[in-house]
């Protein structure tokens, strides 16, 4: 019966309520989760980019106009949703709950399902769990969760501390010169992603300047012809000059930082206006931590696949070289659905939640 209901629910597009978790203090918790549409739908569309730059047919010709927002979106987003009225206490024990536990029993699990089924070189098991736990290093297991778990909690105190959100600009801004003049140092790589924090900093005060200022700022990223001349402006920044701007900026501080901007404020409209009824970017974007633990092997199976029953002659053109990429990020997405589904109903510990079942949970979209 209750795998009936499951299939049903399934049919009907109910979305599963969130595995990844938000920047919000619960406080009194209320049976009904409300979701924002946008939200989901840029996490989701920045995940399918982070899907896409992890393979090994990705076009670095195309990835060089995505790089300078996929991951950048994610931090925007968790600024956008911070609540300064929370006491540390609580920020620190939800941030534990929804990101830390997780990101711990995740990597776990991951670890163990590599020592008996991996697709690429195996790394030893010791080494998996130290990788795990130092987190010195973005090729690290579910790094960007457990960065984004010490940033949330350091951000709190800039956010205090800053009071306003024209202030918290300003500091967020100075964090990020500061980190970019660290990172000209060439210095080895603090565990837990500390050294990078001044980056995301900045990008979650934008969003949380956003929201502040949100009403006002939307005559500006609502309207249809300034959001395509940043878009006209952003291509041409990153053609012209040969921009690789990723998560850290570039060589250059301002470039990196405008293109950046450029880029979130067309994610917010096409987010916004185009893409903003997409179940499927709506699902992906409201289950992203699942996604960030197992979309690895479920790609590295299909690029094996491809390897196996596709010649070189088919895989070294290029055209055909760019179509596979594209369709495993889909089909990656897809075949992480019914997983996703059934996780959040049976198993929604491991991603933050409580042991309730998924049909105990209410959840609605505003």
């Amino acid at each position: 019966m209750k795998w009936k209901l499951f299939f049903m629910e399934m049919k009907m597009n109910k979305l599963p309520p969130p595995s990844s978790s938000e920047n919000v203090c619960l406080g009194n918790s209320t049976s009904v989760k409300k979701r924002i549409h946008w939200l989901d739908v840029s996490r989701g569309l920045a995940f399918l980019m982070v899907i896409y730059s992890h393979l090994e047919y990705s076009n670095d010709a195309v990835m060089r106009y995505f790089t300078p927002v996929f991951l950048t979106s994610f931090f925007f987003v968790s600024g956008y949703l911070f609540k300064e009225k929370c006491s540390f206490s609580k920020v620190f024990e939800q941030r534990t709950r929804t990101l830390l536990l997780p990101f711990l029993a995740l990597g776990m699990i991951m670890i163990l399902l590599s020592q008996v089924l991996t697709f690429n070189a195996k790394v030893p098991f010791m080494d998996a769990v130290k990788g795990l736990l130092f987190q010195n290093g973005t090729n690290q297991l579910l790094w960007f969760v457990a960065a984004l778990y010490v940033y949330s909690v350091i951000f709190y105190w800039v956010e205090r501390f800053s009071r306003t959100a024209k202030k918290l600009l300003v500091i967020s801004f100075a964090l990020f010169v500061l980190n970019w003049l660290y990172g000209k140092l060439q210095v080895p790589s603090i565990p837990w992603h500390i050294d990078t924090f001044g980056y995301a900093c900045f990008y979650m005060g934008v969003g949380k300047w956003y929201k502040e200022k949100e009403k006002s700022v939307n005559r500006y990223v609502d309207n249809k012809w300034l959001v395509l001349c940043c878009l006209i402006f952003y291509i041409i920044l990153v053609t012209a000059f040969d921009l690789h701007i990723g998560f850290s900026g570039s060589t250059y501080l301002i470039d990196s930082i405008v293109v950046t901007i450029f880029g979130l404020i067309v994610m917010l409209y096409v987010s916004k206006h185009i893409l903003v009824n997409s179940r499927f970017l709506l699902f992906v974007g409201a289950n992203t931590l699942f996604y960030f633990a197992f979309h690895g092997k479920v790609y590295s199976l299909l690029q094996t696949l491809c390897h196996k029953f596709l010649s070189d002659a088919v895989l070294n053109n290029v055209g055909v070289h760019d179509m596979i990429a594209v369709g495993i990020t889909l089909l990656d997405a897809v075949i992480l659905i019914l997983p996703a589904m059934f996780v959040n109903r049976y198993c929604g510990f491991l991603l933050g939640k409580g042991f309730k079942l998924w049909t105990q949970r209410k959840m609605t979209y505003e």
